[in-house]
């Protein structure tokens, strides 16, 4: 699975929602140039390069949003706007700051600080509130402020920048909780099909057999005395394995996963519940029915390590040899009572079919280990 959109492909339709209340702000730089006693020119000047400062603040925002491009932006598009707005927000909190020759202009940079918020990491942040907060500095040293001018102009664009990147931070984390719970959700909705396949298979597969061969049983008794019976025994016999084709059929249907696509869909799980997960794979794989069987091992194993071990790492290595192959999974967890639930002890259930096993330990260095071990030719041993 992909890593995810950063954070300003996740919060930046919200944050540009809210962009459009921040812009009852510039009454204050109006209020500024209209109590300036400038000269008509230089005050239209002043209230132009304003008009054109919420163009380009429409139009940051806008991007942000996504509606503008159609989220078909290519991946480095959203830090180019980012830094080109912060440019041109300190650009013209600068030239108003030295149109009005007044330090107090500069505070007109606190509108490049939610922007700085929208940076992907957290050192990323950070690095960019201290560029932000240093070019603002640069303005008030040109224009010889005072330390109260200072005060004005770097707490709020620091403040600022914290409040926003906390709400981001906030936002962002929310829709990471909807879709792990939606990932949970499906893993469960799994669980419950592959629970349904099987008993469907255990229970319509034995009765269709049996009526298979009661069938053929009924139809050679009944060849010599009644041939029209023994004729539609035979359609009933045909009939039931038909019927049973289509059941097996059916469920290695819902059964169609590999080892590598499972654990791409519990690796994100793993990630989001803070729990540092590597998988080993060998060169060579295991026939399709084996690893669809160890897949499920896979799947129920870590849905115990997510639920119940309270783990920090979890491990998955698979190794193959002459005889078979064995998937083990590991965690440094709290340990505990081995009671294989209903998931794992169906899981067994059907590596007995393959001639594998299951089985728990606890390592020495603490948690639980699961061991699954097949042989590499279940179908042919199997028929032997």
């Amino acid at each position: 699975m992909d890593a995810g959109p950063d954070p300003a492909e996740v919060v930046g339709r919200r944050a540009a929602r809210w962009a459009w209340l921040w812009l009852l702000y510039l009454v204050y730089p109006v209020w500024q140039i209209a109590t300036a006693r400038l000269l008509p020119g230089r005050a239209i000047e002043a209230l132009a390069l304003l008009a054109v400062y919420v163009g380009l603040y429409v139009g940051y925002w806008r991007q942000a949003d996504g509606r503008a491009s159609g989220d078909r932006r290519p991946p480095w598009a959203p830090a180019v706007a980012r830094w080109a707005y912060v440019a041109a927000t300190v650009a013209v909190a600068g030239l108003e700051a030295a149109m009005l020759r007044s330090p107090d202009a500069v505070e007109f940079a606190v509108y490049a600080a939610p922007a700085v918020a929208l940076e992907p990491d957290r050192r990323g942040f950070g690095i960019g509130t201290a560029v932000l907060l240093a070019l603002t500095a640069g303005l008030l040293a040109l224009l010889r402020a005072g330390p109260s001018a200072y005060l004005a102009g770097l707490v709020p664009t620091f403040t600022v920048a914290v409040a926003s990147r906390g709400i981001f931070e906030l936002v962002s984390m929310q829709r990471a909780l909807a879709r792990a719970r939606a990932d949970v959700e499906a893993l469960s909705a799994a669980n419950e099909r592959l629970r349904i396949s099987r008993d469907l298979h255990d229970i319509l597969g034995h009765s269709l057999s049996a009526i298979a061969m009661r069938a053929e049983l009924a139809r050679a008794q009944a060849l010599d005395a009644a041939p029209e019976a023994a004729h539609e025994m035979d359609r009933v016999a045909q009939l039931a394995r038909q019927a049973l084709a289509e059941v097996r059929a059916m469920v290695a249907g819902v059964h169609t996963t590999t080892l590598r696509q499972e654990w791409e869909r519990l690796a994100e799980l793993f990630a989001f519940a803070g729990i540092a997960a590597q998988a080993t794979w060998p060169e060579r794989m295991p026939p399709a029915p084996v690893e669809r069987a160890l897949a499920l091992v896979l799947r129920e194993a870590a849905t115990n390590v997510l639920r119940h071990s309270g783990a920090r790492r979890c491990e998955v290595r698979l190794e193959a040899d002459p005889t078979g192959f064995e998937l083990a999974v590991r965690d440094d967890g709290r340990g505990g009572p081995i009671v294989p639930g209903h998931g794992l002890r169906g899981v067994s259930e059907r590596l007995s079919e393959f001639g594998g096993t299951v089985a728990w330990s606890r390592p020495p260095g603490g948690g639980l280990e699961l061991r699954a071990r097949v042989r590499s030719r279940p179908a042919e041993e199997h028929s032997a």
